[in-house]
Formats: structure tokens, C-alpha cells, sequence
């Protein structure tokens, strides 16, 4: 395949025709004949010698070297009646066309007069014309990519991208609570999913993880003029995207001509709190939880149409509740023949959490035409964000861990997998909760020159972004965590708890609190807090900045070989990425109180609501800020304590700093045969990436002579330890493109590229677990960062077939396979599993060595793995299509991903490497589709839109155990997954008159819960985790434009 590259690319730079004086050029404009916005992706053919070119965002089109002559033009647009001009061509001038104004299908039942329109007569939805728009750019592409303007799927209650994004085909949203917070493409995670904005990389703070992956929490949709999701990237986009890569294109005056004004007032509700009032919380006082929201877009042309200004502005409120309920299973250790315990349902916890959120963007962009052929571009985005939560809990253990329970059982004491009526006074209530707020800031700006020469086009361009994440921690008077807790003198039932191996979850099973006395108790034993004692107080001071800067360089030209067509192209760039964060969760435990005496202070706003999923109650909740006043005032009543050495670890691992520099170039050509029914583009991409990682080490000769425990350990910890490692290597890609017809598509490519791994495997970390005097070795844990990974790399085949219905819309079908090796798995063993070339590779302390029975725990390039896929996608308008009147205004939308994944690797069993299979990936989604039905006939338009996303495998769930091999010492662990989730939004809008519209939009209107599940690996026995619930988000108001 690199062969074959290699002699295209030679081929066309050996024998591509120079355009010399005598030859001509050709340049004008094309533009919607009714909205009067200028067209981009219009395709203009020179049907004399089959040259084509596609216009630029302003609607520009140029072709150079034709001889001197009379020539036609075919200028074609998909969605667009298509349009034949003549223009003559004098050798050495420039000869410039009239501006070519195309008629959209949408507006017009026929092609009627060419010349002569009588633009009044008609009044056409603008975005269906920017649909076809954005498909066209789709169907006349040169890679397999998924073009969706942003307002295809009517409005986006809070404006985030991801509640956008989620119904293109191939494409998931992970969430954060009721946040769309990341994406993924074709499966894979969202770490391996590059998203960036007119094709530069946006910053993400991620909350101050050492991840990639991208959070949509600080980006706006009002900034954005359309999505393009690419499959299959081409030599002159990054070749990180794994699963695919996101590109968000922002908004551009010179798309549209003249001054134009839009904008959206509307107020956001949850369904749970549709009080115009106001209402306990979210905090310790009364608000109004229906919000006010705002959106503007500005637009105009300026000097002849030579500078273009456009200005976006969001302000979004929202509040919405959180409700959770968590059950905690475990297994015993007696196991059975087949080495699985009896899974036995200890804990049930319950959460409220109301939460308010803040979006506030502004961008600004300007284009401008330095004389006929250079157009110079400049982009500025703020986005700020905030969210200010209190989640307050209450936790029912038990502390069951057996069926015959060490400590015997009362005689009418169950304890097994369906029903649990527990011992008196061996069950504990804990209250917790945390008062936060995170907030950041992120700066995205771009400059851009693009030249059209006689011959070559130039682009340069730079650019720089920056974001950060901020928690409110002690320093700003909040408190993230309280724990109280309470030794209940009663016993506990869970009852109507499902069956674990009958497949029967039941996510929020019945609990009965019995007192002393044996009577029924209705405040489930919170009905007052004189009996908890302040237990301990956490605080997380969690600040992190990620900052990007770039810049590029481009030529292309066009050439020809012999009969054929087509271009050439290189370019280079130049990417720096630096991420630093401080999160140090600091717990300490409370040492003197007045509590103890009073027990917890109870919150005046809240107390005395029923808590949901428990029933009814008297539910007494804890004042936060009060316990915040009284640690402020008696600092000295809390210690460190037992958590001393974990608050050093935590100190010590989670200020971290990593950069990352990537120099990158490429070039590739497209050459068209057949007619140019066939095109073909091809190249490689060669990139280098240097890595670089700061973060804290573990020095056990350093806390010597240090009798304090907290001060030898801080000493011990004091050391910070640097890494870096570099690589680079050629990333070849290629394209085939056949029209079968006019309609009828079919795409091949393929393309090597890589997934990165995350920021943690350079940052040098290593935590332990050391055995406490009455615990033997074999009990100890290390986990460290592996900073020898490398970034797991796949060969991408794809297969796609296109069709585009004349009436308007596109249907797709997608085989497509990913070879990944050099997969990055979780590694397991113990320290005598390793030589000393490991200890080595690994960069041990050597006391470790002294420690042979301790548990390890890192991450390993173990394996290899198969992705193969389906993907379906089905848009159609019935409007032309000889439907009756009444079905003419409907249109459909359809899609579904559905993989089958395979991964071989190994495992340490009985301290033999044992290669294992396994035929699902950490955070894939499997399976997931979309349905959509339009209405659109003035002056309703209703879009019901249903999102499903199949079940995705979180990681290891170690409370469930199975023993294989009949041995304590060796067990594999349950998995915890992520259920499917199915979702419908709407949206109605009714048209007051041309300008002015009532709009209604509502998310996840049948208010459905995201669940997670545990199971083991033939499913055999699955327990439910968790049930959230949030309320419908709804948004009411009036858009328009000027």
C-alpha cells in the first residue's frame, strides 16, 4: 500500500502540466438565489476539459490554466437545480462571471426562468437549505466524513454540543450525570476521539485528569455553523483519530450576504420543578428554579463585501435535579464448585442533588479580502462555566458480608441473594454529601491567510487555546464531603431486591428500618440527627489549566497527468500541548466536638422533605455550611489521623505537569479517471512526538529518622521525578471514490493511525498500600504508571455506499474493520512476577525487590484487537418526492452502529502468562441508533428525535469475585457496565409570522433513568449498581431574526 502512495505522489509531482503565460484564469462567485448567502462547496467543472474546483466559504470559485477560448461551466450543487455559464477566457487576464445564482430545490417546484426571480413569493425554512448545504459538502468530499449543519436538529436545550452530536450516525455521548460531557466515534473511547475547531485543537482542563478526552462542558453550539465527523482521515488530518475525528466549523459572515440578526429568549425548566416561585435550594436558601436564557448572532458585510464580522453571544441557565440510588453487592468467600460466592446485597444509598448551571460564550470572527485572491481570517471565543451542586446522601449498610455471618445470626435472621433481614444492631447509617462548585474559563482564538496564486494556492495559519477547571475547596468556603454516621440500635430489611441468577434487577428495592422496640420505622432512623457524630470532612483543591498553541503551512495546486485531473498538496504543523493540575483531597477526621454532645446540625431548608426512592419519611439532612463555620472556628477538632497517608499520596501523585510537542507534515495528491467518475487521493503523514511528564515519587531512604508518621511520609513523598519519551513514524492513507451515477456513490479507503496514550503513562506515579503490623506481605498493593507505553496503532478499512434521492436527503450503508495493536490493558500480578528487565523497564525503586509477595497493578501494551462494523444511515424528505400533499411534509432520519470486537491478550494465572480472549473493550458501545420524524408545514415544524446507546463496559468490579482456579489468592472480578440508555427529545416551533417564532424543546421528555449494572462473564449472575435520575429539561421561548 506505501509502494503504491509513494508512485502516485512521485507520478503527479513528475508530470503534472505548469500553467504557463499563455493560458488564462477564470473566477467568480456563487449564491443562494433566495436567501442570498454565498454557497460553499459548490462544484465548478470546465466541461470541456472535466477540471473541476469547489468554491471557498465565501462562494468563490477560481480555475486557472485554460487556454484562450470560449468555455462552459457546470456549476452544481446537491439540493440545487444546477446551472450552465459561458465565460470567454483571454490568455495571460482574468476573466470574472457574473455572480451565479442557484435556486434550491426547497424553494422551487421547477427550474423555471433562469434569469428572472421573484424572490417575494417565497418564504422557505432556512435550515432546510443549510441541510442540503452541508450535505452536499458530504457527497462531493474526498474521505468518508459526516457533514450535519447545526441547526438540523432543532434547538439544543442549554446549548452543549453533545446533545447535538448524538444522533449521527456512528456517534455516543458519555455522560456525566445529566451533562453530555465527552464523545466518542465507532466505538472507541473517548480519549481516542480528537475534537477540534476549524481544524485546530480546543483546550480542555478535563477536570483535572491526566486524560485526552475532550469535555463539551465549555463550548457552545451558538458558535458553531456545522459538524463534520470524519471516518477515514485523509494525510492532512491528524492521524490520532482512532475511532474518528470531530471537526466543529464556527460561523462566517461571508456565508451569508448582508446584515443579519438572530436571536433566541427563552426560560429553562425541569420537570420536577415547574414552580414559578420560589423554592427550597439549591442550597441553604430559597431561588426560582425556571431560568432565563439568551442567544444572539450578529452578522454583517462591510466595504463592498470585502470584510465580514460575525458575533455570538450565549447566556444559559439551568437547573435540574439529581437523584441516585447505589446498591452495594458483594460475594462471600464461600464459594461454590464453579468458584462463585453468593452475591449478597450489603449497602443502599440514596443521593439528592440539586444542581445549577451557568454557560456563558462570546466569539467574534472576521474575514477579509486583501484584493481579489487573499482572504485573511481571525476567530476569538470565550467560554465560562459553572456549576454549583449539593449532593446530600444517606447510606444503609448492613455489614453482611456472609451468609453465615462470623458473628452468628438471630434465629429469624435471613441473609441470602433475594431477600436480607438483618442481625440488631449490627447495621450503621452514614450521612454524607458535598457542597461544590466547578467553574473554568476557556480562550480558543485562530488567525489564517490563504493566498490563490496563478498556479498554487497558500495557507498559513496559528493559533492558541486555553482552559481551566477550578473546584471551590476550604480557601473559597465550601466543603466537598461530610461523613456522619450513626451505630443504628435497630435491623434492617431489603426487601423485593430482584434475583442475581435469575437476571431480575430491581434498582430500588424496599427498605424497612425497625427499631429496638421491633416497630416500624417511618424516618428510616434519620429522623433526627441528635444520635450521628461528625465522623470527618474532606476537601479537594482541584485546579488544572490545559493550554495549545499551533500553526500550520499548506500548498495545493492543481495538475494534471495526461487526461487526468486532479491536485497536489503538502503542508506542515507544528502542535504544543502543556497540562498541569493540582488535586489534593485532604480528609480529616474529627477528633472534638461539640457535635458529639447535639449530634449534627440539621438544614432548616431541606429538612422534613421525603427522600426519593425510600418512600415516605421524615428525612433530617445536615447544614453543611454550619459544619463549614464550626471547622473555621475550631480548626484544631480535626487531624489527619488514619487518613495520614493517604492525604500524602494524594498530595504527593496529583500535582502533576505534562507537555507534549508534535511536529508533523504530509503530502497527497488526487488524480481522476473515467471521466472523473473515479477519484482517487492518496498520501502519508509523517509525525514526531515528544513527551515530557513531571509528577510526584515515592523515596522510602528519604523519611529516615522521621518519627512522626505524617512527617516522614510527606518526606518520603517530597520527591517529584520527571520522564519523556518520543516517537514518530509514517501514517500512509488512501481514498477511492466511484460514481456509479449521478445519485449513487461508492467510497474504499484506508488509513493508519494511532491512539495516544493518555497523559498518566508519562507522568512517573507510583502508590502503595503497605501492610499494617497485623497484616501479612501478600496484603500490600503497588500501582505505578508505566512511562515505557507506547500509542496503540490501527490499520482502518472502510467500505461505504452512498445515495443521494434527487428529492433531497442521503442513505448509507458502512462495512468497516480496525486491526489495533499494541492495545493498552490492565495489568495484574505480584512483584515476583517480574524480572529484573521488568523492574527496570518499569523504573522500580529497588526496596521493592525486598517485597515480592505485594500485588501490582499497571498498565502494559498486552494486546491485540479487532473492531468490525456496520453502519447504516437513512435521511429523506418526502417533499418532491411524488408523495401526497400531506406526506410531502414529513421527513425521516435513521441510523445504527453495531460492532463485534475482539481482543486477545493475557493474564497472570497462578503466576503463569496465560493468553485470554475476551470479545468486549473498556468504554465500547457495541450497539446504538437513532429514529427521527419532521413535520414541516407553516407554520408548525415538530422534530421528535429518539437517541438509544447500548450497553459500555466500565471496568473491573471487585466487591463480585469469581475464583477459576479454586484459590483466595487468585480471583477474577465482576465488570461493571453501563445499561443501555434511550432517550426522546422534541421540538416544536410555531411560526408567528416570517420573522418571529414560538419554540418549545425538551430533553429526554420521558424522563428515562441511566443505569449501571454488575455481572460476571457468562452473565450468570447480575446484580444491579445504580439508577439516576434528573428530570425532563425543558426550554420555552421566542427566536427570530432581523
Amino acid at each position: 500500500m506505501s509502494r503504491f502512495l509513494i508512485l502516485l505522489i512521485a507520478s503527479v509531482a513528475m508530470c503534472v502540466n505548469a500553467y504557463g503565460q499563455d493560458t488564462g484564469r477564470v473566477q467568480g462567485r456563487v449564491q443562494d438565489a433566495v436567501e442570498g448567502r454565498y454557497v460553499e462547496n459548490v462544484t465548478v467543472t470546465v466541461t470541456d476539459t472535466g477540471e473541476s474546483v469547489r468554491t471557498t466559504s465565501d462562494g468563490t470559485f477560481r480555475i486557472g490554466g485554460l487556454d484562450a477560448g470560449t468555455y462552459s461551466l457546470s456549476v452544481e450543487h446537491y439540493g440545487y437545480f444546477s446551472r450552465n455559464v459561458m465565460v470567454e477566457v483571454t490568455a495571460g487576464q482574468l476573466s470574472t462571471v457574473d455572480v451565479v445564482k442557484l435556486k434550491s430545490r426547497s424553494s422551487f417546484d421547477e427550474e423555471g426562468d433562469e434569469d428572472v426571480y421573484d424572490l417575494d413569493a417565497f418564504h422557505v425554512r432556512g435550515e432546510v437549505d443549510a441541510y442540503s448545504r452541508a450535505i452536499n459538502q458530504q457527497r462531493v468530499s474526498d474521505y468518508n466524513v459526516n457533514v450535519v449543519d447545526s441547526g438540523t436538529f432543532g434547538d439544543v436545550t442549554e446549548g452543549n454540543v453533545g446533545e447535538f452530536v448524538k444522533f449521527l450516525p456512528g456517534v455516543n455521548i458519555n455522560y456525566v450525570a445529566a451533562d453530555a460531557r465527552t464523545i466518542t466515534v465507532r466505538g472507541m473511547a473517548d480519549n481516542f476521539t480528537p475534537v477540534t475547531v476549524d481544524g485546530n485543537r480546543m483546550a480542555s482542563a478535563a477536570s483535572g485528569n491526566k486524560a485526552r478526552d475532550f469535555e463539551l462542558e465549555q463550548l457552545s453550539i451558538n458558535n458553531i455553523e456545522r459538524v463534520e465527523v470524519a471516518k477515514v482521515p485523509t494525510p492532512d488530518i491528524a492521524a490520532d483519530s482512532l475511532g474518528g475525528a470531530v471537526n466543529l466549523v464556527s460561523k462566517s459572515a461571508f456565508e451569508r450576504d448582508g446584515r443579519q440578526i438572530k436571536y433566541r429568549v427563552y426560560f429553562s425548566a425541569n420537570s420536577e420543578d415547574f414552580d414559578l416561585g420560589s423554592t427550597a435550594g439549591h442550597g441553604d436558601f430559597n431561588s426560582h428554579k425556571i431560568k432565563p436564557g439568551f442567544d444572539l448572532t450578529y452578522a454583517d458585510v462591510f466595504k463592498e463585501g470585502t470584510l465580514g464580522v460575525i458575533f455570538n453571544y450565549t447566556n444559559s441557565n439551568q437547573f435540574n435535579e439529581q437523584h441516585r440510588v447505589r446498591t452495594r453487592w458483594v460475594t462471600d468467600n464461600d464459594y461454590d464448585d464453579e468458584g462463585v460466592g453468593t452475591p449478597l446485597l450489603r449497602r443502599y444509598y440514596i443521593q439528592d442533588g440539586p444542581k445549577y448551571t451557568h454557560r456563558e460564550s462570546f466569539h467574534v470572527k472576521t474575514d477579509y479580502k486583501w484584493g481579489e485572491n487573499t482572504v485573511v481570517s481571525g476567530s476569538l471565543q470565550f467560554n465560562d462555566y459553572s456549576s454549583e451542586f449539593r449532593n446530600r446522601n444517606i447510606t444503609w449498610d448492613s455489614n453482611i458480608t456472609q451468609v453465615d455471618d462470623s458473628d452468628g445470626n438471630e434465629s429469624d435472621s435471613v441473609i441470602s441473594p433475594t431477600y436480607m433481614y438483618g442481625d440488631p444492631d449490627r447495621g450503621d447509617i452514614d450521612l454524607g454529601g458535598s457542597y461544590r462548585n466547578k467553574y473554568g474559563d476557556t480562550w480558543h482564538g485562530n488567525v489564517s491567510i490563504k493566498h490563490y496564486g496563478e498556479v498554487w494556492t497558500y495557507e498559513a495559519g496559528a493559533f492558541a487555546s486555553s482552559a481551566t477547571n477550578f473546584y471551590d475547596d476550604f480557601s473559597q468556603g465550601m466543603i466537598m464531603q461530610v461523613v456522619g454516621d450513626d451505630d443504628y440500635r435497630g435491623r434492617f430489611e431489603f426487601s423485593n431486591i430482584g434475583d442475581p441468577y435469575a437476571g431480575i434487577l430491581a434498582y430500588t428495592p424496599t427498605l424497612t428500618l425497625y427499631d429496638s422496640d421491633g416497630n416500624v420505622d417511618p424516618t428510616y432512623g434519620v429522623g433526627s440527627l441528635s444520635t450521628f457524630d461528625l465522623d470527618e470532612v474532606q476537601t479537594r483543591e482541584q485546579n488544572a489549566q490545559d493550554d495549545f498553541a499551533g500553526f500550520n503551512f499548506d500548498m495545493k495546486r492543481n495538475v494534471r497527468v495526461g487526461e487526468s485531473s486532479g491536485y497536489f498538496k503538502m503542508g506542515v504543523r507544528m502542535q504544543e500541548q502543556k497540562r498541569h493540575a493540582k488535586r489534593n483531597r485532604i480528609r480529616l477526621r474529627h477528633v472534638d466536638s461539640t457535635y458529639d454532645d447535639t449530634g449534627l446540625p440539621a438544614e432548616e431548608i431541606y429538612s422534613g422533605e421525603s427522600a426519593i426512592h425510600i418512600g415516605e419519611g421524615v428525612i433530617q439532612w445536615p447544614d453543611y455550611e454550619d459544619i463549614y463555620d464550626y471547622y473555621a472556628d475550631n480548626p484544631d477538632n480535626f487531624e489527619w489521623g488514619s487518613r495520614t497517608a493517604g492525604n500524602v499520596v494524594e498530595i504527593a501523585n496529583q500535582k502533576f505537569h505534562a507537555e507534549e510537542k508534535i511536529s508533523a507534515a504530509y503530502v497527497m495528491s488526487q488524480l481522476k479517471f473515467m471521466d472523473s467518475r473515479l477519484k482517487v487521493t492518496g498520501g502519508v503523514r509523517y509525525e514526531k512526538t515528544e513527551m515530557t511528564g513531571v509528577g510526584g515519587y515515592f523515596d522510602e531512604s528519604l523519611g529516615e529518622g522521621i518519627l512522626d508518621e505524617a512527617g516522614r511520609l510527606l518526606a518520603q513523598w517530597s520527591q517529584r521525578k520527571s520522564s519523556s519519551v518520543s516517537y514518530d513514524d509514517f501514517y500512509p492513507s488512501i481514498h477511492f471514490v466511484y460514481d456509479v451515477s449521478e445519485n449513487f456513490l461508492i467510497r474504499f479507503a484506508y488509513a493508519n493511525t494511532i491512539g495516544r496514550q493518555n497523559f498518566s503513562s508519562i507522568i512517573p506515579q507510583l502508590e502503595l498500600d503497605i501492610p499494617s503490623e497485623d497484616e501479612v506481605e501478600s496484603d500490600g498493593v503497588v500501582e505505578f504508571n508505566n512511562t515505557s507505553l507506547v500509542p496503540q496503532n490501527a490499520d482502518n478499512y472502510d467500505l461505504t455506499f452512498e445515495y443521494y434521492p434527487s428529492a433531497g436527503g442521503s442513505i448509507s450503508a458502512a462495512l468497516f474493520k480496525k486491526e489495533i495493536s499494541n492495545y493498552i490493558v490492565d495489568e495484574f500480578g505480584t512483584l515476583d512476577q517480574l524480572s529484573q528487565a521488568d523492574f527496570d523497564g518499569f523504573d522500580l525503586p529497588s526496596f521493592l525487590l525486598d517485597t515480592p509477595l505485594y500485588a501490582y497493578q499497571t498498565e502494559v501494551n498486552g494486546g491485540d484487537a479487532s473492531v468490525d462494523g456496520i453502519e447504516l444511515s437513512y435521511f429523506r424528505s418526502l417533499s418532491g418526492a411524488g408523495m401526497p400533499d400531506w406526506l410531502s411534509s414529513f421527513s425521516f432520519l435513521a441510523n445504527a452502529t453495531y460492532l463485534d470486537v475482539e481482543l486477545d491478550t493475557f493474564e497472570y494465572i497462578r503466576n503463569v502468562k496465560t493468553a485470554v480472549s475476551y470479545n468486549e473493550l473498556q468504554d465500547m458501545v457495541e450497539e446504538s441508533y437513532n429514529l427521527g420524524l419532521t413535520y414541516d408545514r407553516d407554520p408548525w415544524k415538530v422534530q421528535l428525535k429518539f437517541n438509544s446507546k447500548g450497553e459500555q463496559l466500565v471496568g473491573d468490579y471487585t466487591d463480585l469475585r469469581t475464583y477459576p482456579v479454586f484459590d483466595d489468592s487468585y480471583y477474577v472480578p465482576f465488570q461493571l457496565y453501563r445499561d443501555k440508555l434511550e432517550q426522546f427529545d422534541i421540538n416544536i416551533d410555531y411560526d408567528m409570522n416570517e420573522k418571529t417564532r414560538i419554540f418549545v424543546s425538551g430533553r429526554n421528555i420521558f424522563n428515562k433513568e441511566q443505569k449501571q449494572f454488575v455481572a460476571n462473564a457468562d452473565r450468570s449472575i447480575i446484580v444491579p449498581e445504580r439508577i439516576e435520575e434528573f428530570g425532563v429539561q425543558w426550554a420555552f421561548g421566542v427566536k427570530g431574526e432581523f
